[in-house]
C-alpha cells in the first residue's frame, strides 16, 4: 500500500495544482503549437465577400500588426527634440550627428547629410544608427553605411517629399491623371506628396510641413 500511495502522489499533486488551467497532458489550442509553416506550404487567399467584412478584417489586421510590434496601445507622440552637433564640412555636403527622441527619455542616433552650394530645395539624408556591429559606420563588402548615403544629397535625381501627417479626401477634380475611375474616390487618406523633383528640377510644390523625402534609387 505504501507503493500505491507514493505512485499516486504526483498525480494527486497535479490535480490539485491551483496554477493548472487544463487537464494533465492537454495543451492549449494554439496554432503556434502546431506544424511550423514554411515557404513550401500553400497559403490560399480568401477575399472578403463584402466591404463590411473587409472593414472588419482590416481592423483586425491593423491591430495584429500593432500588437506584434509593441505598439498597442500606441505610445504618446512626443516632440522629437532634435540635437544636432559635431558638424563636418566637405566640399559639396556636410555631415552632422543627430539625436531625436523616439520615446520618453529615449533617443535615436544617426548622421545627417546635407548638400551645400546648390540652389533650390534639396533632399537631406538621415542615416539611422542601425544594427550592424558598427551601426551606421559599418563598412564591408556585404553592407556599407557610408556608401549607402554618400553622394545621394548631391545627385540631380528624382525624389518626392511626403507629408505623413496630412489628411485629404480623394476627389475627381483634384486628380492629375486623366483617368478618374479610382476606387478611392471619396475616401479620407493620410499622407500626401507636397514636393516633387524630376531630373534635379522642381516639378511640383504644395507646401512642406514635417515632410519625409523619398528618392527614386
Amino acid at each position: 500500500s505504501l507503493f500505491f500511495i507514493l505512485a499516486a502522489a504526483p498525480a494527486y499533486a497535479a490535480d490539485t495544482d491551483p496554477t493548472r488551467v487544463l487537464d494533465p497532458g492537454k495543451v492549449p489550442e494554439d496554432s503556434r503549437l502546431g506544424k511550423l509553416k514554411t515557404l513550401n506550404d500553400y497559403f490560399p487567399m480568401t477575399p472578403s465577400p463584402t466591404r463590411q467584412s473587409w472593414e472588419a478584417r482590416r481592423h483586425d489586421l491593423r491591430e495584429q500588426v500593432l500588437v506584434a510590434n509593441g505598439l498597442w496601445p500606441m505610445p504618446q507622440k512626443l516632440p522629437l527634440r532634435p540635437v544636432i552637433h559635431g558638424k563636418i564640412d566637405r566640399d559639396d555636403y556636410t555631415i552632422e550627428k543627430v539625436l531625436i527622441q523616439t520615446l520618453p527619455g529615449y533617443y535615436l542616433g544617426g548622421n545627417l547629410y546635407r548638400p551645400v552650394g546648390k540652389p533650390g530645395k534639396r533632399p537631406a539624408v538621415l542615416s539611422a544608427h542601425g544594427h550592424w556591429t558598427y551601426g551606421r559606420l559599418e563598412h564591408q563588402p556585404l553592407s556599407s553605411g557610408p556608401a549607402r548615403v554618400l553622394g545621394l544629397p548631391l545627385q540631380d535625381d528624382d525624389w518626392i517629399a511626403i507629408d505623413l501627417d496630412s489628411e485629404w479626401t480623394v476627389a475627381a477634380d483634384t486628380l492629375v491623371s486623366l483617368g478618374k475611375n479610382t476606387p478611392l474616390l471619396g475616401r479620407r487618406l493620410r499622407g500626401r506628396v507636397v514636393y516633387a523633383v524630376v531630373g534635379g528640377e522642381a516639378r511640383y510644390e504644395g507646401g512642406l510641413r514635417g515632410a519625409s523625402a523619398v528618392g527614386s534609387r
